[in-house]
């Protein structure tokens, strides 16, 4: 028994004249039949209202699917992009790792604290006598600008070897 058409069912089009009218190369209708996108065609011929109807979908959903596949592939180029982003600005140097950062953080203030606490013991004896209060400041200026150019020199050195690895 033959099936009777619906009265304003659209008749059943070729894989030439779907692609036709979606835009879409064959091989990449037959591709998106393949793949479930769309219903398979018979003997070469589609359903054209589920075919058109599946086609509205997979444009609708962006081309993924589903809109939620399409959104968390969105997502994802984003964070590939962002990673590239951040890498290239690691190697260029604009920008450095944060663990790089805290570790050269924690050297400076190694450093500076083992200079600051040795500042009593180095200098109270050469200052214990001395009544001016002139030449007391002078002397722990003194004491100080050693400290910075002693840490200075150590940091520079600890820059020096962390750019050799």
């Amino acid at each position: 028994m033959k099936k009777t058409p619906k009265k304003d069912a659209l008749p059943a089009i070729s894989v030439k004249y779907l692609a036709h009218l979606a835009g879409l190369s064959r091989n990449h209708l037959t591709k998106l039949a393949a793949a479930g996108h769309i219903p398979k065609p018979i003997r070469g011929r589609f359903d054209a209202e589920a075919a058109i109807a599946a086609l509205l979908k997979y444009y609708r959903d962006g081309r993924a699917g589903s809109s939620e596949l399409a959104v968390a592939k969105l997502r994802h180029v984003d964070a590939q992009t962002e990673d590239v982003r951040l890498r290239t600005a690691i190697r260029s140097g604009k920008v450095a790792p944060m663990d790089e950062v805290q570790t050269v953080f924690d050297a400076t203030l190694n450093i500076f604290s083992a200079s600051m606490d040795g500042l009593g013991g180095r200098i109270c004896n050469e200052l214990a006598p001395e009544p001016n209060p002139a030449v007391i400041k002078g002397k722990i200026d003194e004491e100080t600008r050693r400290i910075r150019q002693s840490a200075s020199a150590s940091l520079a050195a600890l820059a020096y070897a962390r750019e050799g690895r």
